[in-house]
């Protein structure tokens, strides 16, 4: 004790520790309480909108400081001693000489969380501020896991530092702290390869401190209906151990007394029995099994809606993540390698490497076979929880886009009813691809989506014109009789050819017609597995409704094309019930509504 008390005295009198720390919490006030800036992710949400996003600013700024901390502290306290020469001294007494690695390790550890708890104590009244006070206790659970990070960080930098120079082993330190942030991303990328280096770089990842993995695990604290997953948080911990022992090992293990040992040992079995036990997330459960088959009988009972659309034929891909599971793949065709899961009916195959390592929903092809990709609903209702606090679905996927689609909103959970639409969603896709690959066969860069939400969704004239055909839309859908009905879609489509002029006057028709025809795409695309959607969820038609009566700039700029495409479906069910053949050949709704109306 009395080594590891002299440890943190001497890691305390490093000075520019107090100006990293000062330095520290100046950033964070800036940041978390004036509010005088923004912090955005890929997909562009504001990190610091609300008090989750801020908390998590706040969390990644405090594990980061204090991870560099660690590394100044750790890397120098061995090589100092021995620089000195009072590691001579601390030899000869009569100490066991486990006990002074083990010594140098703790003592380390012990001064980088004294200098990381004056990181995170402002976080408190910080997220009180910022209106989070019902957060408090959340940001209490997750406390561990930075102070765990911390832990692991000195951990390494120490065991290294035994041989190799200070800064060297201070490199080693923040290189193992970046890899392991960064753990979750590498290990997806190293499951989509099998080149030869690719058994060479998983047994890499498993020397590197699962510290992103840990900082994602308490984080879903901030995240409504996130998972939780301790196996993270006990990898951790098991990992720490390890380089305890290693560390102690390392300046002598022979004076080791039999008790020491089997505590130590049985620290070590009893965590990995923990860490076996621990239920994974990943694996595929009853209630995977229930809920997709809930969505293709829902599926097969509106199917009568588009001739030929066949949901319980159609292929799923279930990503977890890192695990994929590939359900009712045709056996005609040679799909991945994988081991076959009992899912009741299903024919489910856990695939030996993820197809789509992250969790999204779309449309994706295996074995050159169209499939719907759709996330496990513990997966998707983790994400959507995290787009609070300002992170996105891979793949595209918008924050306001997927709460919109799924009516999961702030505060609120994912219901069994969203979760079995938006599968629902994915299956009719599906059925779409043939007819648009036919429609974009022969499309150049001209018909560029990003332009599309970035510049004509941003237009206030644009929007002002979109606001009139939504209204137009709703008219009709509520209108007493199919003349008052025609009459109101006529409004709309007048609207529209009016918008299309203001859009040819303004960028010229080379330039606006491919955009105005990448906006029929996405409205017949999406409106139409939006409209499929409404009809097997309860409420979903009155639901839609009501969305027409938003300002269509008040949401993510694609969601407008869900909405209006869906609600021209709907007033052509009332105007031209045999529409759907046609529409499904790849005729575009407006072009359909405008022969309605004749």
């Amino acid at each position: 004790m009395a080594l590891v008390l002299n440890v943190v005295r001497e890691g305390l009198r490093n000075r520019s520790l107090y100006v990293l720390t000062g330095v520290g919490l100046l950033l964070m006030f800036l940041l978390l309480v004036t509010s005088g800036g923004t912090v955005r992710d890929a997909a562009g949400n504001d990190l610091l909108a609300d008090a989750a996003g801020a908390m998590r600013v706040g969390f990644a700024l405090a594990g980061f400081l204090g991870a560099l901390v660690a590394v100044v502290l750790s890397m120098n306290t061995i090589p100092r001693e021995c620089d000195r020469g009072t590691m001579e001294l601390l030899l000869v007494r009569p100490l066991a000489r486990w006990r002074i690695g083990a010594g140098f390790f703790a003592g380390n550890i012990l001064s980088a969380w004294l200098f990381l708890l004056a990181l995170v104590v402002p976080l408190f009244p910080a997220l009180t501020l910022r209106g989070g006070a019902a957060q408090v206790p959340d940001l209490l659970l997750t406390l561990p896991g930075i102070f765990l990070n911390v832990a692991l960080v000195s951990a390494v930098t120490t065991l290294v530092s035994v041989w190799l120079p200070g800064p060297a082993a201070g490199l080693v330190g923040l290189l193992a702290y970046g890899l392991g942030a960064f753990g979750p991303e590498l290990a997806a990328l190293v499951a989509l390869t099998d080149a030869w280096w690719t058994p060479v770089a998983r047994a890499g990842l498993w020397l590197v401190p699962p510290t992103g993995e840990v900082a994602a695990s308490v984080l879903q604290r901030f995240a409504h209906g996130g998972v939780g997953d301790p196996r993270p948080v006990l990898a951790g911990l098991l990992y720490l151990w390890a380089t305890a022992g290693l560390t102690a090992a390392s300046f002598g293990w022979r004076e080791v007394s039999r008790r020491a040992a089997l505590l130590f040992l049985g620290a070590g079995l009893v965590l990995t029995a923990a860490l076996l036990a621990a239920p994974d997330p990943a694996d595929w459960t009853d209630e995977d099994t229930a809920l997709l088959q809930a969505a293709l009988r829902l599926g097969e009972q509106v199917a009568d809606l588009f001739p030929g659309w066949a949901p319980q034929e159609t292929p799923v891909l279930l990503t977890k993540g890192r695990v994929n599971y590939l359900v009712n793949f045709p056996s005609e065709l040679e799909a991945p390698p994988g081991r076959p899961v009992g899912a009741g009916t299903l024919r489910v195959v856990r695939l030996d490497r993820p197809e789509v390592p992250v969790v999204a929903n779309g449309v994706v092809k295996v074995s050159g076979r169209a499939v719907a990709l759709v996330a496990g609903r513990a997966q998707l209702e983790g994400a959507v929880g995290r787009l609070e606090a300002g992170l996105t679905l891979a793949d595209g996927g918008e924050a306001e886009l997927l709460k919109g689609m799924l009516r999961a909103g702030a505060g609120q959970s994912l219901t069994d009813e969203a979760y079995v639409g938006a599968v629902v969603h994915e299956l009719f896709h599906v059925h779409q691809i043939p007819a648009l690959e036919q429609w974009t066969a022969d499309w150049d860069g001209a018909y560029a989506q990003e332009r599309l939400w970035g510049e004509v969704y941003q237009d206030a004239e644009n929007n002002r014109l979109q606001n009139l055909e939504a209204a137009y839309l709703l008219e009709a859908l509520q209108a007493p009789d199919d003349g008052a009905a025609r009459d109101a879609a006529a409004r709309f489509l007048a609207v529209r050819a009016e918008r299309a002029g203001y859009w040819q006057t303004r960028l010229g028709p080379v330039v606006a017609d491919p955009l105005l025809e990448l906006e029929r795409l996405y409205e017949w695309l999406e409106g139409l597995a939006r409209y499929v959607q409404a009809h097997v969820e309860p409420g979903g038609v009155e639901a839609l409704m009501d969305e027409l009566t938003e300002p269509v700039e008040a949401g993510i700029a694609r969601d407008r094309v869900y909405r209006l495409g869906a609600a021209q479906a709907l007033v052509l069910d009332r105007l031209s019930p045999g529409w759907r053949v046609e529409a499904m050949k790849g005729v575009s709704l407006e072009d359909l509504l405008r022969e309605a109306v004749g």
